[in-house]
């Protein structure tokens, strides 16, 4: 039998004997004492394998999937705008996530520890505002960013990270940035002067 109730005042949950975990309704989920989290948050939630958030979600809280360790497959809708802090730490059976061009805010260390994703995908048209400290730390995408991407990494209206060297001491942040992240700019020794957009409102 499946594990059915509420998640939210109006959103609901079933997780499956199986092990999937289906969120349904509409509005935010509770920021806390979600019925499927572990105990502790330094336990492991080895029942839930894959999560499927329907539309009408929209704000995933802090921790909310914190350690659930089998989770090979999430599904996000459009029309979620915020992620919050750690709410997918160390889903370490995950590969792949799709982030819909509703989300506008991803807090620190939202897939952190997550050492096997190594596919994020953001909409083309990304209308992400906001990237917390360390949110994609300990991934495999971070990993391979931090090694092959050479250059300023925007994603949606954020300055994610300037990976290689610029060797240029003045660097333009591109117009519609509102977010330049947390140790964008690190190591980037030769710079002397950035140049900031209007646009700028984070830093």
């Amino acid at each position: 039998a499946s594990d059915i109730g509420e998640c939210g005042d109006n959103v609901r949950y079933r997780l499956s004997k199986d092990g999937i975990l289906t969120i349904y309704g509409e509005g935010s989920m509770w920021s806390e004492n979600l019925p499927w989290a572990p105990a502790t948050l330094s336990s492991d939630n080895y029942s839930i394998k894959m999560i499927n958030i329907g539309y009408g979600i929209t704000d995933i809280p802090s921790s909310a999937f914190y350690n659930c360790r089998r989770v090979s497959s999430i599904a996000i809708p459009d029309g979620v705008e915020n992620i919050g802090k750690e709410a997918f730490h160390r889903c370490d059976s995950l590969k792949r996530i799709v982030i819909p061009k509703s989300v506008k805010k991803i807090e620190e260390g939202t897939f952190s520890g997550c050492n096997n994703l190594t596919e994020i995908n953001f909409v083309e048209e990304s209308e992400i505002e906001y990237i917390g400290s360390k949110a994609f730390d300990d991934t495999a995408w971070f990993d391979d960013q931090s090694e092959n991407y050479d250059g300023a990494l925007y994603i949606g209206k954020c300055l994610y990270r300037y990976f290689g060297d610029t060797k240029e001491e003045f660097f333009t942040v591109k117009d519609g940035t509102v977010t330049i992240c947390y140790r964008a700019m690190e190591n980037q020794e030769s710079l002397k002067e950035i140049t900031f957009p209007n646009s700028l409102e984070y830093i």
